[in-house]
């Protein structure tokens, strides 16, 4: 069942998933993942939240989408982390998740659905 959750301004990170050039031409609606992505990056600002971006096997897969450039972030960007795996639970983004007080995750991009058990371990950090 869906509910609505409050986002706590400064205690929300968004995790940009695997949003990568070589995509573009393989995924229906791309672009339109790309325009939602945007909002939610802009979204990331208007709420002081942190965000940072992943993308599996960069030198294969190409790097995130250019339209989704960090750089209006500022200070908000963590970090951009190539992965061999579809997992975001990787060392670099455990310890960044550990030095801040966190009270939501906003998980968005290409194969969210499998995220799963990122989120159950992100859960184990905070309990």
């Amino acid at each position: 069942m869906a509910s609505v959750v409050r986002l706590i301004p400064g205690r929300t990170v968004f995790f940009v998933c695997d949003i990568q050039t070589r995509f573009r031409p393989l995924i229906y609606g791309f672009d339109h993942v790309v325009a939602t992505s945007r909002k939610m990056l802009k979204l990331a600002k208007d709420t002081s939240g942190a965000d940072y971006a992943s993308v599996l096997r960069a030198t294969a897969l190409g790097g995130t989408a250019p339209e989704l450039d960090p750089a209006p972030l500022g200070k908000l960007f963590l970090g951009n982390y190539t992965k061999s795996a579809f997992s975001m639970a990787i060392p670099p983004v455990i310890s960044v998740l550990r030095q801040h007080d966190f009270k939501s995750i906003v998980l968005f991009g290409i194969e969210v659905s499998g995220y799963d058990l990122f989120i159950n371990k992100a859960q184990s950090l905070t309990a």
